[in-house]
């Protein structure tokens, strides 16, 4: 096992919603725009959740935006830096993935310098999320 601390984080966000029309998890540029000249082009998922990151982290710095997938579902992560109360600096690798049952955050925070000894894990807890049907109401990790 690395050395040092990580926090790998799972919620269920219900204070986060998007709007019935999800958008796609493709980055900005790849998201088509309306054949209506009159409606606005629709945003991207990371245009939707990138105001939340930043109020969540407001003295953060998002480095990169990218896709993500998490239970067979694409989504949106974002890579930032920011500073603490106490003035610890922490890297924070936030993911959100919308399904059937809500919005599902993923994060891991850890000092940057320590970003690579816990990218595996991190990744593992994505690639082995799963749901199970809506009938039985669940989500396993």
């Amino acid at each position: 096992m690395p050395g040092g601390d990580c926090a790998i984080v799972l919620r269920l966000r219900t204070d986060l919603t998007l709007p019935t029309n999800a958008p796609s998890a493709k980055p900005p540029a790849a998201v088509a725009s309306s054949t209506s000249t009159n409606a606005p082009a629709p945003r991207s998922l990371h245009e939707t959740l990138r105001e939340g990151v930043l109020r969540q982290y407001p003295e953060g710095r998002i480095l990169e935006e990218y896709e993500v997938t998490a239970g067979g579902m694409p989504g949106a992560a974002f890579d930032l830096v920011w500073l603490t109360g106490s003035g610890l600096r922490l890297h924070t690798r936030a993911c959100y993935v919308p399904t059937p049952a809500g919005l599902f955050e993923f994060l891991l925070m850890v000092n940057p310098a320590q970003l690579k000894e816990y990218h595996g894990a991190f990744n593992s807890v994505l690639i082995t999320f799963r749901l199970v049907p809506a009938e039985i109401g669940r989500a396993h990790v």
